[in-house]
């Protein structure tokens, strides 16, 4: 008999023939994911059965980020991410669902509780997938962990040596498997690594790599954020052409495929790419940089409104406008932990210990004269 390892294999095999007709469809399918996964999970709750349940409320929460704020997307999520099996008032089932179906809701769970800028939950949510990932000995599971939590979570707030580890164990685990699909996932990751290390040219290379053999099998989840990532490596290395296509190309497919949740970064990234042609390019840069905080905000995203606002504002520290700097990124920033390590934070920081700078032009609650335009 086929085991679920051998199906995920053929059914990967099959993926690779796909045509480009076959890729339109199931991207539209992707589109609708949210649609049908309440329909699933209308049908799914008058069965009584909590796998049916939670496999439709992880199907909805998975679906959210791409399309709605963050805040939403918790509260859909946060019923998943309970006990496996378990729903208060009603007759309790076998424990049947599959530790992924968990997992998996977890690991989107402690994603967008990073985006809301609530670091230390999401990183012990994190650490909690790969846990129960471990208990259940289940194998699927763990490179979902690894790869859905622990690996981006530990790139995105800048812990290398947990994302380095963490890399390195997902790649251990598809190799020893044969998980071919996954080694597309592990080069793209490990690209984003090396570029974040100052790593640039090892970096673009599996970066590269990764998104070929992924475009080849249609495989299109993340690879906004993996092209995001390679603009910037390329940036860093001194193309600044080729950084912009990059670019162009990840925020066309950002919007054409509806991976809204990362669009203020590629934003932001665009913007610094024309800045580094000079500062003819200043009134442009500013217009995306304006566009990618009211992305951010409007989606509740703290995490990407910080990155933007702290680019934005070395901008302006840098031609003797530090007040109005400090008035962009200085509220979002307080609503971080001081003990978190980022960039963006150490900037803003340092910015508010400039002499004659006041801390309290603007309230937390950003009004519109405090967005610079």
């Amino acid at each position: 008999m086929e085991t679920r390892y051998e199906r995920i294999q053929n059914s990967n095999r099959r993926c690779a023939t796909l045509n480009s007709n076959d890729i339109i469809r199931i991207r539209s399918l992707v589109l609708r994911r949210s649609e049908v996964g309440e329909r699933y999970l209308d049908i799914a709750l008058r069965t009584g059965n909590p796998a049916n349940e939670t496999v439709g409320r992880r199907l909805i929460g998975a679906a959210t980020p791409f399309l709605r704020r963050a805040g939403e997307c918790t509260a859909r999520t946060d019923s998943v991410a309970g006990p496996r099996g378990s729903r208060t008032g009603r007759r309790r089932e076998p424990d049947v669902v599959p530790a992924e179906q968990s997992v998996l809701a977890k690991a989107m769970l402690a994603r967008v509780l990073l985006l809301q800028e609530k670091f230390g939950q999401s990183r012990s949510l994190a650490a909690e997938c790969l846990q129960e990932a471990q208990r259940e000995k289940d194998k699927l599971a763990i490179a979902y962990a690894l790869r859905n939590a622990v690996c981006p979570i530990a790139l995105m707030t800048h812990d290398l040596a947990t994302a380095d580890q963490a890399i390195s164990s997902l790649l251990e685990l598809v190799t020893r498997e044969g998980i071919a699909f996954w080694t597309s996932w592990t080069s793209c990751l490990k690209g984003q690594l090396l570029v974040l290390q100052g790593k640039h040219d090892d970096g673009i290379a599996l970066l590269r790599g990764g998104l070929k053999a992924r475009t080849e099998n249609g495989w299109l989840m993340r690879n906004p954020e993996f092209l995001g990532s390679l603009a910037e490596g390329l940036l860093a290395s001194g193309e600044a052409a080729q950084a912009l296509a990059v670019v162009e190309e990840a925020l066309t497919m950002s919007r054409q495929g509806g991976q809204l949740w990362c669009l203020a970064d590629l934003l932001r990234i665009k913007a610094e790419i024309l800045l580094a042609d000079g500062p003819s390019d200043l009134s442009r840069a500013e217009v995306l940089f304006a566009e990618g905080l009211s992305v951010a905000r409007g989606q509740q995203c703290r995490f990407y409104e910080l990155k933007v606002a702290a680019a934005w504002a070395g901008i302006m520290a840098k031609s003797n406008r530090q007040q109005t700097a400090l008035d962009l990124v200085g509220p979002v920033s307080a609503l971080f932990d001081q003990e978190i390590d980022l960039p963006a934070l150490a900037f803003a920081r340092a910015l508010a210990e400039i002499p004659g700078i006041s801390r309290s032009t603007c309230d937390s609650d950003r009004p519109a004269s405090c967005t610079c335009h």
